[in-house]
């Protein structure tokens, strides 16, 4: 194994890390919201159709949750030699996607003029460093495959 091989796999272990406490500070952060407001929906509907937007909430939060860990997981796995299926970058990829749509979105929030637009910008500093942390997460994953599957060639 070559230190660049080495200094991915860390990277790797690290990252993973990453996606997984950002997972968890976004479970935290929506679930004191509904705790502090009872509601992700400020009064914008009405009673039946809060109840019913709030089990979607709450089942897209967890599900959030459990694909960060998921991916995380899977990362610091195959940073520690381990082989994994590709299907863990294919949920990185969707992922990805679904943090660059909240970034549009902030940015959007931002051009609307909006309250809030200290919580609009700490938002999309976030979701930014998201989709940073998970594109580099899948290049050091797509790198560390092809060095193995070339030292296995050699």
């Amino acid at each position: 194994m070559n230190a660049r091989e080495r200094r991915m796999e860390i990277n790797l272990r690290t990252l993973g890390n990453g996606v997984i406490f950002l997972g968890a500070w976004s479970f935290i952060k929506y679930a004191l919201t509904f705790l502090i407001t009872g509601t992700f929906f400020n009064g914008q509907l009405n009673e039946i159709e809060t109840i019913v937007a709030n089990i979607f909430a709450w089942i897209f939060i967890t599900l959030h949750l459990l694909l960060s860990l998921y991916i995380g997981l899977s990362a610091r796995s195959e940073g520690k030699g381990k082989h994994k299926t590709i299907f863990y970058l294919i949920v990185t990829g969707l992922l990805i996607i679904f943090y660059i749509a909240g970034v549009v979105g902030d940015i959007a929030l931002l051009f609307l003029g909006t309250d809030g637009i200290f919580t609009i910008i700490i938002t999309l500093i976030i979701d930014l460093t998201a989709v940073i942390i998970l594109i580099e997460m899948m290049c050091n994953a797509i790198g560390i495959r092809r060095m193995r599957k070339k030292e296995a060639t050699a």
